[in-house]
């Protein structure tokens, strides 16, 4: 099979040539040598015997990756300008209404901007941002991924994005607008206003999943980071698991089927997520970056839900090689009966030895 053909059947819960190989090389990639990346990722990938899966963006030359989406987004009566000084950047969402800004702070350490000031505050604030959400539309652009997917032919597969949120209108208030302990504190404040709000917001993402069932794209994927490290079971149920079976609703209408990123604590959710109705579970790991073990992964989730992950980051990078592939080893006895793509877990620290990544490719193709 080619890779592109591997990771399809995978994805789809059907007998393959053998299990793919697909690691995550985020904070990795950007790492690298100016020659390393110049070569490319996707002709990087092939010469290590992976198979390339390209995870919400465009395969392509240079240390930053672009988001790939089905659709542009317009808002009306918003203007976004963007400032950076030093170490500090701030983004700007002007209305006439009023603006919400988001802080970010760089981290040499990590090479990334970290958002630590979180626009949303007060119940104004969300009033603000249900405007602008209310004033938000979507149209299809499905030239990117046709010409992105036209260039990687049959040696990979693109897993674009679903809507321009990335992530459930909840997990997005959370990580970006508003952040975990005001949205605990609004909800029980005012209750009504941040539904009203979610619900605006759940309206784009709904939109963006019609765009996406329109498209050439056989799979789609969204940041949820799901993990228990920010929201609680309740509202894992009650605020993102209906737009995300929504979501599936769409997708599954036309035939195209959605990845869920999962990338944290999953151990208290994976009952919920079983009987939800995602295709594929990615980027799930065990501890320290998670907390499940892979065989009650295997258990719980019917064999209908494929599964990405499985290497823990921190053990890719301290174990010696030997002790890594025998780890994979278990994993891929662990996962047998199911779709299961061998990789690393949510990113790959930019430490990991070449020798390692080719070490777990040649371990899959001998199994």
């Amino acid at each position: 099979m080619t890779s592109r053909e591997r990771i399809v059947k995978t994805l789809c819960g059907e007998p393959a040539d053998r299990v793919p190989f697909s690691p995550f090389l985020a904070y990795w990639w950007e790492a690298q040598s100016d020659a390393l990346i110049h070569k490319g990722e996707l002709e990087f990938l092939e010469s290590i015997g992976a198979d390339p899966l390209f995870r919400g963006h465009a395969p392509m030359y240079g240390k930053d990756g672009r988001d790939l989406l089905v659709c542009r987004q317009f808002l009306d009566d918003c203007e976004i300008s963007s400032k950076t000084e030093g170490t500090t950047r701030t983004i700007a969402y002007r209305t006439s209404r009023g603006t919400l800004t988001l802080g970010y702070r760089y981290v040499a350490e990590g090479d990334t901007w970290f958002l630590v000031d979180h626009p949303v505050k007060t119940e104004e604030d969300f009033r603000l941002l249900q405007y602008i959400m209310e004033n938000t539309h979507l149209e299809p652009d499905y030239a990117p991924f046709e010409q992105a997917a036209e260039a990687l032919g049959e040696r990979g597969l693109l897993l674009p994005l679903i809507c321009p949120e990335t992530k459930s209108s909840f997990q997005s208030m959370l990580e970006k607008w508003v952040g975990t302990e005001t949205m605990v504190y609004s909800l029980m404040d005012f209750p009504e206003t941040v539904e009203e709000t979610l619900h605006a917001m759940q309206r784009v993402s709904m939109d963006a999943a019609k765009i996406a069932a329109a498209s050439p794209s056989p799979f789609f994927l969204s940041w949820e980071d799901t993990s228990t490290t920010n929201i609680s079971p309740n509202y894992y149920r009650e605020y993102i698991l209906p737009e995300i079976n929504g979501w599936c609703d769409i997708l599954h209408a036309s035939g195209k089927r959605y990845i869920q990123h999962a990338c944290g604590w999953l151990n208290d959710l994976l009952p919920d997520i079983a009987g939800s109705k995602i295709d594929v579970l990615e980027s799930v790991s065990p501890a320290p970056t998670g907390n499940v073990q892979m065989q009650r992964v295997h258990e719980i989730l019917p064999p209908r839900i494929s599964v990405i992950g499985g290497i823990e980051p921190v053990e890719l990078l301290e174990f010696p090689k030997d002790q890594v592939v025998g780890r994979a080893q278990e994993l891929l006895q662990c996962m047998k009966g199911r779709g299961y793509v061998l990789a690393n877990s949510d990113s790959c620290p930019p430490g990991v030895t070449v020798e390692k990544f080719r070490a777990l490719a040649d371990l899959v193709k001998n199994s």
